[in-house]
């Protein structure tokens, strides 16, 4: 059997538990062979302070933080026209948000000021940002500390690839 879990917005799945709260997996689709009566819980969290508006944004306070947002992004949530803040400066290490054209970010977001510092010495085969693929996004306020490498063949810089259609990426 194949079940999905699908979160409302700004929740994220933690986890899959049977009934004797045993985890079961934790990928939003879970496939398991059944042999009896089973009862399967689907656990979400909060992802972020916040609810994505201009007044209330979307709170990034450390690296836990920005690897969720980096995380969900890849799972395909595109946060098209959220808000989000970065709080305090940030050591994002190797932790890059979106995944090429099929998994960009397109909100807003505001560094506060902050700064996010990365750590690539590694010299590499594919895209390296901050932000690898934007759709209609909005990045300020924001500075790039650190190294950010990649071979003479792809992009390096704040945005690695910016998806072509009519929304207009700042």
């Amino acid at each position: 059997m194949t079940v999905k879990a699908r979160a409302n917005e700004n929740y994220g799945i933690v986890n899959w538990t049977n009934e004797n709260s045993n985890e079961m997996g934790t990928d939003s689709t879970l496939t398991i062979t059944i042999t009896g009566d089973t009862t399967l819980t689907a656990n979400f969290v909060r992802d972020f302070e916040g609810s994505g508006t201009e007044n209330d944004p979307y709170l990034i306070p450390n690296t836990e933080k920005w690897t969720l947002l980096s995380n969900r992004v890849k799972e395909g949530k595109g946060y098209y026209g959220k808000y989000f803040l970065q709080t305090d400066s940030i050591f994002a290490g190797r932790v890059y948000v979106g995944a090429y054209s099929h998994r960009p970010f397109g909100g807003i977001y505001d560094g506060g000021g902050h700064v996010l510092e990365f750590l690539d010495v590694t010299l590499s085969n594919k895209n390296r940002a901050p932000f690898i693929c934007v759709d209609g996004a909005t990045i300020q306020n924001l500075h790039v500390m650190g190294t950010i490498k990649t071979n003479n063949q792809f992009v390096s810089g704040l945005i690695a690839r910016v998806v072509v259609n009519d929304k207009t990426t700042t």
